[in-house]
């Protein structure tokens, strides 16, 4: 397809926990790669000519990973004809803002408050636990606005970093072994936290480790993918 496998990697786990037939509460998101009914027509009418496994609908592995790919090269697009660096953060970015709002994100100050870009006002009123502090309830606090640098940071935090581990591993004479369990512990992970745990996935040496508690950080050198955050 094209696209850098560790950006669709750390990607389905953000969406999905690499969960296939994963389905959102709030929307008609499903599948690896979570597309709305809307989005996936789209692809099956501009690209089923091409890729006919689309025709197997979202909760298809193999249809969502390809309509996944498609979405991320639109994206990549879009993100290098404005002079924006491909990586998982600006791919996700473009996923949760739209390509062009990830443009303007990205290409603004990162010391703007980000819900004062113009374009961002919608986004921002639907999604305030990303451009607005927690306040004392924990609750987003609209006096305390991030910066277009601090969403930045949290889209790196939740995909960004996850990127860079799969990119990490699959440079190893043993990275599909690697890989493979690092989806296994995250899928789990995934059935943990749903269950009412608490759950880090912590990247080290190669290795994906599952660890269940709050209380359970990593030392600052390790990369740290939060599942479901």
């Amino acid at each position: 397809m094209g696209v850098d496998e560790s950006i669709m990697l750390a990607m389905a786990q953000q969406e999905s926990g690499f969960v296939a037939g994963a389905k959102a509460g709030t929307s008609s998101a499903k599948g690896l790669f979570q597309f709305i009914d809307a989005t996936w027509q789209e692809y099956v009418r501009k690209f089923a000519n091409i890729y006919p496994e689309l025709l197997k609908g979202p909760l298809d592995p193999l249809a969502s990973a390809i309509a996944g790919a498609l979405y991320i090269k639109d994206n990549s697009a879009i993100l290098k004809k404005n002079n924006i660096p491909v990586s998982g953060t600006s791919i996700y970015a473009g996923h949760f803002l739209g390509a062009g709002g990830a443009v303007k994100l990205l290409s603004a100050d990162p010391n703007t408050p980000a819900a004062l870009i113009p374009g961002m006002e919608r986004p921002a009123a639907a999604n305030q636990y990303i451009f607005f502090k927690p306040g004392a309830n924990k609750k987003p606090d609209i006096s305390q606005p991030r910066t277009a640098g601090e969403v930045t940071e949290l889209l790196y935090n939740k995909v960004g970093a996850a990127a860079e581990q799969y990119a990490t591993l699959q440079q190893t004479p043993t990275s599909g072994q690697n890989i493979d369990r690092a989806s296994t512990d995250v899928a789990s992970a995934k059935k943990a936290q749903q269950a009412g745990s608490s759950v880090t996935v912590i990247a080290v040496n190669n290795n994906t480790q599952t660890k269940m508690g709050a209380a359970n950080r990593p030392p600052q050198s390790q990369t740290t993918a939060v599942v479901g955050a």
